[in-house]
């Protein structure tokens, strides 16, 4: 990829800081979970990292869009304010998945569930109906030259990267999970959906901007 080429969209998918169901385990879903002290710490240091970035090679990030829930919400205005933005919006096709009934189980009583409903949990988003809505959104909204900062949830960034083009390398143990604050960067050409990096660490971001830009 290259952050000069206005040929495509590129868009930065931010994972929100840390809550106590994080901390002890538990499946999130569309509960509204604040962030706890150190998911603030994760989103201001998630803010010093991009900032870097933008400066390093004068990116500029023409639209912050974030799932409506207050997790969400609060580290794209931590982040918003280390590096500025006019359009602030909230969408609700990065809500996290809903994991209906189960939601607030812990990860191993989750997983049991799953595991005893050989037909599945029918509450449960079907990942076709997650995918369904990221596209939308890069249908709507992603046009050629956009660069766009998403702030949403934990299933629903692994999802996208699961799913999408992957000329980026995913290492096996990461396949299942994006980090809080970490970072995905894509690229959208009007038809694909393309990971160009995954699951980046804010201290890195910076590096891994610089090494896309092509004079």
């Amino acid at each position: 990829m290259n952050f000069n080429d206005k040929s495509k969209a590129i868009i930065c998918l931010i994972r929100h800081g840390q809550t106590n169901w994080n901390v002890e385990g538990r499946m999130q879903g569309r509960e509204e979970v604040p962030l706890n002290e150190n998911g603030i710490a994760q989103a201001k240091e998630a803010a010093e990292g991009m900032k870097a970035a933008c400066e390093s090679i004068g990116l500029h990030f023409n639209k912050i869009i974030s799932s409506p829930l207050g997790r969400a919400v609060d580290t794209a205005n931590i982040i918003r304010e280390a590096i500025g933005c006019d359009y602030f919006g909230k969408d609700e096709r990065w809500l996290e998945r809903d994991f209906g009934v189960l939601s607030g189980y812990t990860y191993d009583d989750y997983a049991r569930a799953v595991h005893a409903n050989a037909d599945g949990v029918k509450d449960i988003e079907p990942v076709e109906a997650m995918m369904a809505r990221a596209r939308s959104f890069f249908e709507d909204e992603a046009k050629a030259g956009d660069r766009i900062l998403v702030l949403t949830h934990g299933a629903m960034a692994t999802t996208l990267a699961k799913n999408s083009n992957k000329p980026a390398y995913i290492p096996p143990e990461k396949v299942g999970g994006v980090g809080n604050c970490h970072a995905s960067f894509y690229t959208y050409d009007g038809k694909e959906i393309t990971l160009e990096g995954f699951n980046i660490h804010p201290k890195d971001v910076k590096k891994f901007v610089m090494e896309n830009v092509e004079k």
